[in-house]
């Protein structure tokens, strides 16, 4: 069995890197090995090649894609990505980053997806998590209830904003100063940002107007800020019906000025009660991924949970080596799953 291992990195895995674990794990397995695919490297991410992605689309082939592996510094092997992957058996889909516009990473996705190769975690579950939103939306609009809780009641109140930037400015800045009159700070934030970015708090008594203008982003939505909360990630590797699945819960406190747990330097893992397992395995199921970390706001006090967002590509490999005491964070867990996975699929 050969896993095409699809990540952002360039080069040989660095040293304690999550990809590394990944690699060392595959490789002391037997009848496993390796290839790594980085869709930075197809080369029709140039000018000629996303007009055809902009403009005619639906008329360009999507085995005709062209794929650069650069195994040599000063020199480039281009072959077809269908060539490339001839001899993959299974794709992991452990990091998307990818130069150009979220249509054109789509269109990456789509030129690995007519692979029709088994797939962890799946297209569709790399496109749902991408988007903030998805789950938001999903979430509020069910009646679904666990252990008696309407699900809908964990999301934070959330406005979405796409709108010309005249329009978005006055629009915007009317809502901000509803929700600040009636004593609720809010959080700006893009709906396909990673790692905290383009995340902005505006608190009452600050200069809300002057904050809006310098957003510069046509398309975001602003949630009311949770009091008296910790960060709580929970991380899932599987299909979502056992508790068994979730493999790691912990807290991370931020650094001092800086409210995003992105930038955190203390963390602690935490045993979660049955509504908080229940509500996690929840939303990875409805993601259809198959790995994941999902964030939640945590009152410690009267264990309320509130839902931020959920990430389907190698999240919080660091964290998880560092609380656990985990040489390989997750690796062994996913590798286990990817041969059960591909197993399954070959029947």
């Amino acid at each position: 069995m050969k896993v095409g291992i699809v990540t952002a990195a360039t080069g040989k895995p660095k040293r304690g890197s999550g990809l590394e674990d990944i690699v060392k794990e595959i490789e002391s397995r037997n009848n496993v090995d390796y290839k790594i695919i980085n869709p930075q490297n197809i080369s029709y991410l140039n000018g000629e090649f996303r007009y055809l992605v902009d403009k005619v689309e639906d008329k360009f082939i999507l085995d005709g894609h062209r794929f650069v592996n650069r195994r040599w510094r000063d020199e480039s092997i281009e072959i077809s990505l269908k060539e490339y992957t001839e001899d993959v058996d299974y794709l992991y889909i452990r990091g998307f980053k990818s130069r150009g516009s979220l249509a054109t990473i789509d269109f990456v996705m789509r030129a690995l997806k007519s692979l029709n190769l088994p797939t962890s975690n799946p297209f569709d579950a790399i496109r749902y998590c991408n988007n903030k939103l998805n789950a938001i939306i999903d979430i509020q609009s069910t009646n679904a209830e666990i252990d008696g809780v309407p699900i809908r009641k964990i999301i934070p109140q959330t406005k979405v904003f796409n709108l010309s930037r005249y329009e978005l400015n006055e629009e915007v800045k009317q809502y901000v100063k509803r929700r600040l009159l009636a004593h609720k700070d809010v959080v700006l934030k893009l709906t396909d940002s990673r790692g905290g970015n383009s995340i902005m708090p505006i608190e009452r008594g600050s200069p809300y107007r002057a904050l809006i203008d310098n957003y510069n982003h046509p398309f975001f939505m602003v949630q009311d800020k949770i009091d008296d909360i910790v960060d709580l990630r929970v991380q899932i590797v599987g299909y979502g019906y056992c508790e068994s699945d979730i493999k790691a819960a912990y807290i991370r406190e931020s650094v001092d000025g800086d409210f995003r747990a992105q930038h955190n330097r203390k963390m602690e893992p935490i045993e979660l009660n049955r509504f908080q397992k229940n509500v996690a395995l929840y939303i990875h199921r409805l993601s259809g991924a198959h790995i994941s970390a999902i964030d939640f706001g945590l009152n410690q006090e009267t264990n309320n949970v509130y839902f931020f967002e959920i990430n389907g590509e190698n999240p919080g490999w660091k964290n998880l080596k560092k609380i656990f005491d985990l040489p390989r964070g997750l690796a062994p867990v996913i590798v286990d799953f990817i041969i059960n996975n591909y197993s399954q699929q070959k029947k």
